[in-house]
């Protein structure tokens, strides 16, 4: 940290293998690591590839992640989050709070390909998404997101992100505005065109 101080969490049983660098190119199998957090303790392994270690750094990324906790109000345990009916479902009455997730990033930062799978507690997590790092503002372009409980209910939703353009008021919503050639007061009582 730039201030002096450990890192936030605990890393132990670290294994790397394979690790390949030459020139621009590197790649790596994370065979075990293990995080430790008051939040949660996770163990992760899996493979990196960055293509090019220069910018827009291309790479590759396959992660597994092993979540779990015994803190109830850690985001692992999705108990705080869900009730149906008032009363918990079937797993999510479990002591122990665990998730299992498998990551897949493909692209480089301006524009990177992230899919996320994961179950656990009664839940299942089905994600895509479309980031763009480098391009400033807002970094999520588009993402497809299926969640579902061991009720059968759950959430689905898809984002879809609009870049801002000239006239776009006029365009976007064309069904509020009155129709051609009508006239309303603005601000100043000056009439407006449409």
């Amino acid at each position: 940290m730039p201030d002096g101080s450990g890192l936030p969490v605990g890393l132990s049983n670290f294994s790397l293998t394979d690790l390949l660098i030459i020139d621009q190119h590197a790649k790596g199998t994370l065979k075990s690591v293990h995080v430790s957090h008051p939040q949660t303790e996770a163990d992760l392994n899996g493979t990196l590839e960055v293509e090019s270690i220069k910018s827009p750094y291309p790479m590759k990324l396959d992660l597994n992640a092993k979540l779990a906790t015994q803190n109830k109000q850690s985001p692992v345990c999705l108990s705080q989050f869900v009730q149906i009916g008032g009363v918990l479902t079937g797993a999510l009455q479990q002591r122990d709070c665990t998730f299992d997730l498998h990551t897949q990033v493909a692209g480089d930062l301006e524009k990177l390909g992230v899919t996320l799978q994961g179950s656990g507690q009664g839940a299942h997590v089905d994600a895509s998404l479309n980031l763009g790092v480098m391009g400033g503002g807002i970094p999520l372009n588009q993402a497809n997101v299926n969640v579902k409980l061991g009720d059968a209910s759950g959430l689905q939703f898809k984002l879809d992100k609009k870049e801002k353009q000239a006239r776009q008021s006029l365009t976007a919503l064309p069904a509020l505005l009155p129709a051609s050639g009508s006239r309303s007061r603005g601000n100043r009582g000056r009439p407006i065109r449409y």
